[in-house]
């Protein structure tokens, strides 16, 4: 079996690998998870790193894996924009008979942890400069580059077709949201998992601290209020893309000025290591339960409803192991239809 599981990012993904897949491979209950000698070729395969030859040959090597599990949510694309692009690329490197397992998250706490995300790494963005409508999207769209995640086309998000194209692609797609995660019996929709394994995972999900939290409502605005005194201070790059976005959205006229650029860098680096660090094991507990949310203004998408409704949907089907096995564009629909009729 070749299963792949391609994200959606910030939807535990972190917390799956290190407890959950890690232990699995750990415990030789599965024989392999993420190879060295394949992982860093994904990365190529999808900045467009690899020729069409060495695209087959990478699905070749990966075909020839009787039991692998690849988990990584840049399989999956940041953007919505890239998703259909992402899904076909996917389906090129690992097969039509490969399964797939897609973790999704609740609309509105999706996008404000992408966004949460981009403060993290340290980019003075405002929410309206970061999600776009499709028709400010393609005015900025040439000013940054496509590898990295500095605008989000909003008007793309839209979790039943991220979900339908997996299911144009591959032979099996399994839904997991989050809420079910936790409870660890929703390996046994992807594996024939014992209950003496089941409970070692359980015991291990219980002992192990959380992986990769989220910011404070404190932590982004400490965060961004350093990052404002680092440009007043010229320690940070004034070329950055945030600063592009906002110069042809609202027409700021950004100075350009003569910098180091290999001190700017290596400063400004440093100091986030050391600043998130700051943020996730001092201001996260000090002020543990004070969550950032998005203005009430923040643009989210002309199917922003739909989204959640879908949502909810998907909670409303899921099967005894918390999750939902989709296997054609008919039991897709079934959940469509659902939704409409409720």
């Amino acid at each position: 079996m070749r299963l792949i599981h391609v994200g959606m990012g910030k939807t535990a993904t972190t917390f799956l690998q290190v407890v959950v897949f890690k232990f699995l491979a750990k415990e030789k209950f599965i024989n392999s998870f993420n190879p060295a000698t394949l992982t860093p070729f994904l990365h190529y395969a999808h900045r467009g790193s690899l020729s069409r030859e060495e695209i087959d040959h990478l699905h070749n090597r990966i075909c020839s894996e009787d039991e692998l599990l690849i988990s990584m949510e840049s399989l999956f694309g940041w953007d919505p924009e890239n998703w259909e692009y992402r899904a076909v690329q996917n389906r090129k490197i690992f097969g039509k008979k490969a399964d797939i397992l897609l973790t999704i998250r609740d609309p509105l706490s999706f996008l404000t942890s992408v966004f949460v995300q981009r403060i993290r790494g340290g980019f003075d963005v405002k929410p309206e400069y970061f999600f776009l409508n499709e028709s400010d999207y393609k005015r900025v769209r040439r000013l940054v580059p496509s590898d990295f995640n500095y605008i989000f086309n909003v008007d793309k998000f839209d979790l039943e077709h991220l979900i339908r194209l997996y299911v144009q692609n591959f032979q099996s797609v399994t839904v997991l949201p989050v809420e079910s995660i936790n409870n660890v019996v929703w390996l046994k929709s992807l594996f024939d998992i014992d209950n003496e394994m089941l409970d070692k995972v359980k015991k291990n999900v219980l002992t192990s601290s959380r992986k990769n939290s989220a910011f404070s409502n404190c932590a982004v605005l400490f965060s961004r209020a350093r990052i404002k005194l680092l440009k007043i201070l010229n320690l940070r790059p004034v070329t950055y893309p945030d600063n592009a976005v906002e110069r042809v959205l609202s027409q700021f006229d950004v100075a350009s000025k003569k910098q180091s650029r290999v001190f700017l860098y290596i400063s400004f680096f440093k100091s986030l290591f050391t600043w998130r660090s700051l943020m996730e094991n001092v201001v996260q507990y000090i002020f543990p339960n004070s969550r950032y949310k998005l203005p009430p203004e923040t643009y989210l998408g002309f199917k922003f409803r739909e989204n959640i409704e879908f949502y909810e949907s998907i909670l409303s089907q899921l099967d005894q192991n918390g999750t939902l096995i989709i296997q054609s564009q008919k039991d897709l629909d079934k959940i469509s239809e659902m939704r409409r009729s409720e």
